[in-house]
């Protein structure tokens, strides 16, 4: 039911607002977002082009264990990648760590893992 809300509301309402008013209220301490509503939050902060939320978006998809989700690591290399670069020295450095951490993550599969990120 909160998966339906957290939708229209992402839809909806301003992406600052929604982050600041529903999402940093509600995750992780009431709700924990499923992959396809993290994707529609990843879709929103791309069609914002609202790079800045990507550092917190990525260090709760790595504490939901969503970095396994291939369309969820896709997405947020091409909101890194196709939005303007960020300014901020600090934002810079965080997205070279995120980098990182998903080219670590694929390089440490488990060989015998089905259906591996590639």
């Amino acid at each position: 039911m909160i998966r339906h809300y957290f939708i229209l509301l992402i839809t909806y309402l301003p992406l600052e607002e929604f982050i600041s008013e529903v999402y940093n209220k509600l995750v992780p301490n009431i709700y924990v977002p499923e992959p396809g509503v993290m994707n529609e939050v990843l879709n929103q902060v791309d069609l914002n082009g609202a790079i800045e939320y990507i550092p917190k978006l990525w260090s709760d998809m790595t504490i939901f264990d969503h970095t396994n989700r291939e369309n969820l690591i896709d997405s947020i290399l091409n909101i890194m990648v196709y939005n303007e670069p960020p300014t901020d020295p600090e934002l810079r450095e965080r997205f070279s760590y995120i980098g990182w951490d998903i080219y670590t993550k694929i390089e440490n599969q488990n060989e015998n893992r089905f259906n591996k990120l590639r």
